[in-house]
């Protein structure tokens, strides 16, 4: 049995190591996870503005865009009126941001194409039909994706899969939506 891995000791683990699996540290003071940061701040300091009282412990914040209600001390954004649908993108099974999006036989054993997933009552209230093309838009750019119908997704949402090279979209990218806005604290 090399490295002391056996058969019978594989079927009883399921999954066995060779070696010590590293764990990384985080990124604070300490190397370890914290709730509370005394000495908050960016992970790089770029001379952006900062309210080290605001994030020292964690907090909600709503999305930086298209906030449909007043909530927790945050006013709703008049964009959502303009943009009644939030968008969220999603990981799926067999991707990590863009990496395997060219393998075949991955794509063949899951989704073929970008997808958008949309609860069936807000596509029934814009006349989408499941597995027909949408355009999703905003004033910074559009991209076209196949609309499956999940009621899994809350209405007033959409989730849209993340890792699609803009090559393999039918038009624009999922990227072409979103904010070029960093939220950089530690």
């Amino acid at each position: 049995a090399a490295m002391g891995i056996d058969a019978d000791k594989l079927k009883e683990a399921g999954v066995m190591y060779v070696g010590a699996v590293p764990m990384p540290a985080y990124m604070t003071m300490t190397g370890k996870l914290q709730f509370y940061q005394e000495n908050p701040g960016p992970i790089e300091n770029y001379g952006q503005p900062m309210d080290p009282a605001s994030i020292a412990l964690p907090h909600w914040e709503p999305p930086m865009e298209a906030w449909p209600v007043a909530a927790g001390g945050f006013d709703a954004n008049p964009l959502a009126e303009k943009y009644p649908l939030i968008v969220t993108a999603g990981t799926r099974r067999f991707r990590v941001h863009s990496y395997y999006g060219q393998n075949p036989l991955l794509r063949e054993m899951e989704i073929n194409e970008p997808c958008v997933r949309i609860n069936p009552v807000d596509a029934e209230a814009r006349g989408i039909e499941d597995g027909s093309y949408v355009r999703l838009f905003n004033d910074r750019g559009h991209a076209v994706a196949k609309a499956t119908f999940s009621a899994g997704i809350r209405p007033g949402c959409l989730d849209i899969d993340r890792g699609w090279q803009r090559s393999q979209y039918l038009s624009g990218c999922n990227n072409d939506l979103t904010s070029k806005q960093i939220v950089d604290w530690t």
